[in-house]
């Protein structure tokens, strides 16, 4: 279908709609395991940053996790009323913002870490990460709460050296000159393990899941995803057609859409699991995912056949 021909939305793409609520919808769940008790190895992590001195690391991580998921969620909400609408072109900039956000999630939950010192190595890597590019902002725009966030950052880097004492590895700022000074910030810094995901990291935990765990295929459809957001034109090529008079037209077919969905959900979807298996039972969450993603799989069959039946029609 054309983005500039608004014709009825077949009832299979209205499903794919209907599956990005589903997804959103199975957040709200998180929220009934605040309600229960607090799990052993939960109790177990929080004594531990405790008793590094690094008690802020508990409601740190639950506060980005939560804002994390809160935001990805809207963005779903967003494609699946985009969805709705026909709409291709604006969900790639929302799907590539969910997987984003979620990824950040997979990797300061990652169940398979196990080390409560990691992981606080990990929350507080974030965290400068954060203030420094909220500082760079704040200071670009004139405000003069960049002062503040300076302050705060500051503040931030001497409880990292003081909460690993041992552990904190800081490069040089040049290099190439082991006599140059070591670097002031705090998201280059390596704590024991753990240090930022490079580029090449970060894009596998944002594709975490997508295309049966495919690197390749997955970190290709981020890149593709980056080219759609930001301006590319032979990016966007790969939709255009022309309409009526020579003018421009920009295309997507259905599986291309189900695709962007699928894309968004298999990181969001992988998130809400880490999340509720680390503050509680997570059952149940796993099991309505679990049924959310069976039945986008057999969605994604019928917009398959769907499709063909309009280009045999077409033809």
């Amino acid at each position: 279908m054309s983005s500039a021909e608004f014709g009825p939305i077949p009832k299979e793409v209205l499903a794919l709609a209907m599956i990005a609520l589903r997804y959103a919808e199975a957040f709200e769940l998180l929220f009934d395991l605040a309600d229960q008790s607090e799990p052993e190895a939960l109790t177990v992590e929080l004594g531990n940053w405790e008793h590094m001195g690094a008690e802020k690391i508990g409601p740190l991580l639950h506060s980005k996790v939560s804002l994390y998921l809160t935001d990805a969620t809207e963005m779903l909400r967003g494609m699946a009323a985009m969805l709705s609408m026909g709409t291709g072109g604006a969900c790639a900039p929302l799907a590539r913002s969910v997987a984003e956000r979620a990824s950040r999630v997979n990797w300061l939950l990652e169940a398979e870490l196990g080390d409560s010192r990691r992981r606080a190595a990990r929350a507080a890597l974030e965290h400068a990460r954060g203030l420094e590019a909220y500082r760079v902002s704040l200071r670009r725009l004139g405000s003069p709460a960049a002062e503040d966030v300076t302050q705060a950052l500051r503040a931030w880097r001497d409880s990292i050296e003081a909460w690993f004492p041992d552990d904190v590895q800081k490069p040089h700022i040049d290099p190439c000159d082991p006599d140059s000074e070591l670097t002031k910030v705090a998201s280059e810094w390596t704590v024991g393990d753990e240090s930022l995901p490079d580029l090449h990291a970060e894009q596998a935990w944002v594709t975490d899941g997508f295309e049966g765990g495919n690197t390749r295929i997955a970190i290709g459809a981020y890149s593709a995803l980056c080219g759609l957001t930001h301006a590319n034109d032979l990016f966007l090529r790969e939709h255009l057609s022309e309409g009526e008079g020579g003018r421009p037209v920009f295309e997507y077919t259905w599986t291309y859409m189900d695709k962007l969905l699928r894309f968004a959900v298999s990181s969001y979807g992988s998130a809400l699991k880490h999340a509720a298996e680390y503050w509680g039972d997570g059952t149940e969450i796993v099991g309505t995912l679990d049924a959310i993603a069976d039945d986008h799989d057999q969605l994604t069959v019928e917009l398959a056949e769907a499709e063909s039946e309009d280009d045999d029609q077409a033809e």
